[in-house]
């Protein structure tokens, strides 16, 4: 205990002087580390607009409904493995904005009837975009039926 002509310092009191210390050294640290990575200025700007921004978000419609979407999503990703998901959004996205990269692309497009599907469905890279499509379409299908019969 320290003497003197006040209160005796008691050993709680020291507790919480050294619990106080180690959090605003652990607060310095973090706040180095965003100054490093430049997310503090990005934070500081935010806190700023603190106000504007939460009066965008309560008028905003679109914003409410975007973030329920997310919602949803995010808690639909709760259930998948990530590095499978990830590999297979990315394979999909690459393969999709290349076959979107062509200027031609939507004034080409043409009606096809049954004898030319049939035509088309020789062609193998047509072939595994349909088995795609397909798979994709039997996982939704079996999921809302299980989605339904839940309800």
């Amino acid at each position: 205990m320290a003497e003197g002509k006040g209160n005796p310092i008691t050993n709680l009191e020291v507790e919480k002087v050294e619990e106080a210390t180690k959090a605003l050294e652990r607060l310095i640290d973090a706040l180095a580390k965003l100054k490093e990575n430049g997310m503090l200025d990005m934070i500081i700007a935010l806190a700023d607009m603190s106000e504007e921004l939460m009066e965008l978000g309560l008028n905003d419609r679109r914003l409410h409904h975007a973030m329920a979407a997310a919602d949803g999503a995010l808690n639909a990703l709760e259930y998948v493995d990530p590095i499978v998901f990830k590999e297979n959004v990315e394979y999909i996205n690459e393969c999709a904005v290349k076959a979107l990269d062509n200027p031609k692309l939507l004034k080409e497009l043409k009606p096809v009837g049954l004898g030319g599907l049939l035509k088309v469905m020789k062609d193998p890279d047509i072939g595994i975009g349909l088995a795609l499509m397909l798979a994709i379409a039997k996982s939704l299908g079996r999921c809302l039926r299980e989605k339904a019969s839940l309800k």
